[in-house]
């Protein structure tokens, strides 16, 4: 380790193969280079009576690795799907000639060294990864002193006869990036020959990350409050760039104003995150306010809702009628009203639906007729329920009384109440009503009655009038008169 390492600011690069294959012993002509799954151990084709070992030959392109830098570990990871029968040991050697991928079989390996630089112990299990230091391999690479051509993984002891001694790992054509070869490097700046340059990330929750790439090549993901290095070689610039937007939902996102960068030498690159909010304006029911818009806006930002028209006529009997703006369920004041943007929004112009009742009546005073609400109830009614016709008919008992109502409901009922759920049209129906006859001829009975009887009642007082004073009664010739007696009048009931 040289002096001038600088280990308080650490780098890890982490790489996906570049190149994996493997060879196999009972089938050396065929390449594998295109397969989802790289075989290494002693196994059995009993179909075939075939029996032998296989190699594993991979590499990485450490071109982000700068050189001069001080390799502090490197390891080899592979996930192993298939196990073998029990634990077996893997040796790893360093390649020392070049071979193309989709074209290298058993009889055609590159040459490789004897010495085994890293051995790592396979378990009898699947889905466990297994790993094998190879720093030294790495760091001879970084200072340019061997070629990098790749590694061969094998098994500690070939043989033939042997079976279940063979493990399987995913190779870099697996769908699942998670699981597929990967070499981790953690090394740490060299000066004078390598510089390091920090990203820094604020504003941007700790759950979430920002991908942070120099010169299209070298990523490295740092979560919100941290910080990343990268190492660079001495003397030469790089361009750094964030993710602009960080989606934290579908109404949630960060957004860095200034997320790109240039490192020349030792320097930090801090990316300010701040929240922007969906704000999302339309209509209830839809299409009725223009324009409608799903925008994002920076948090404390203003913005104002378009005018939404107060009403809409859909026929002759039905229209909308706006109610009001509502911002997440809340109804605001305002045609239109000014919102200040600290969550996303739901901006809604309510319009309510509104039907026609008519009512309508030959006789008598309706009410309930004009504009209701969908899903309200209206009362219709007629008042009176009786009308007598003109003249003296009218007053023998000659009449008119409501009957029932027609339309959209039909009623006996003078007073009904309708659920409103469409347009409504109602008439009432009036019939001629004699009921009241009898009862009118009867009371002009009883007063013609009442009348003679008053009648005779006059006449019989008359006649006693004139008969009540005496006769003067006559003697011969001789007469007298009797003493005036004052005058009484009575009458007998």
């Amino acid at each position: 380790m040289s002096a001038a390492a600088d280990l308080s600011k650490t780098v890890e690069v982490t790489l996906g193969a570049a190149a994996d294959s493997y060879a196999d012993s009972m089938y050396p002509k065929q390449a594998y280079g295109n397969r989802q799954v790289l075989y290494v151990g002693n196994s059995v084709d009993r179909a075939q009576n075939l029996t032998g070992p296989a190699r594993i030959y991979i590499q990485f392109d450490i071109s982000a690795v700068p050189k001069g830098a001080l390799v502090i570990s490197a390891e080899i990871l592979l996930y192993q799907m298939y196990a073998p029968a029990s634990a077996q040991t893997y040796e790893v050697r360093i390649v020392r000639s070049p071979w193309k991928e989709f074209a290298m079989n058993w009889t055609t390996q590159p040459s490789s060294d004897a010495a085994t630089i890293s051995s790592a112990v396979a378990p009898a299990a699947k889905d466990v990864w297994v790993s094998w230091n190879v720093t030294s391999a790495v760091q001879s690479w970084v200072n340019g002193d061997a070629a990098n051509y790749g590694l061969m993984i094998r098994i500690q002891n070939e043989q033939k006869g042997a079976s279940n001694e063979a493990s399987g790992f995913y190779s870099r054509e697996y769908p699942k990036e998670e699981v597929r070869p990967k070499l981790q490097i953690l090394c740490a700046s060299q000066p004078p020959f390598t510089y390091v340059f920090s990203a820094r990330v604020n504003g941007l929750p700790s759950d979430l990350a920002s991908m942070i790439t120099a010169d299209n090549r070298s990523t490295i993901r740092v979560s919100g409050g941290g910080v990343g290095y990268f190492l660079f070689e001495n003397g030469i610039t790089h361009t750094l760039s964030a993710d602009e937007y960080i989606t934290a939902s579908d109404s949630v996102r960060y957004h860095a104003s200034a997320h790109s960068t240039t490192a020349t030498t030792d320097g930090e690159f801090t990316i300010a995150y701040s929240p922007q909010y969906r704000v999302t304006v339309n209509s209830e029911p839809r299409g009725l306010i223009e324009p409608e818009s799903s925008k994002w806006y920076d948090a404390g930002e203003r913005m104002t809702t378009p005018t939404a028209q107060e009403a809409f006529d859909e026929g002759p009997n039905r229209r909308n009628v706006f109610e009001g703006w509502y911002a997440n369920d809340v109804k605001q004041t305002g045609n239109p009203f000014e919102y200040v943007v600290t969550a996303p929004a739901n901006l809604t112009a309510q319009y309510v639906m509104m039907y026609n009742v008519t009512v309508s009546s030959p006789l008598g005073q309706v009410s309930g007729p004009g504009w209701r609400a969908a899903g309200s109830s209206v009362e219709i009614a007629v008042e009176p329920t009786y009308l007598p016709v003109e003249g003296p008919l009218g007053y023998l008992g000659f009449g008119t009384s409501f009957d029932h109502w027609t339309g959209t409901v039909e009623s006996t009922s003078s007073a009904v109440k309708v659920t409103v759920d469409g347009p409504v049209e109602e008439k009432a129906v009036w019939r001629e009503d004699r009921s009241r006859l009898l009862a009118g001829v009867a009371v002009i009975i009883s007063l013609l009655a009442v009348l003679v009887v008053l009648r005779r009642r006059s006449r019989h007082s008359g006649s006693r009038e004139s008969t009540g004073r005496p006769a003067t009664k006559k003697k011969g010739k001789a007469s007298f008169e009797r003493p005036a007696i004052a005058k009484s009048s009575f009458h007998c009931e």
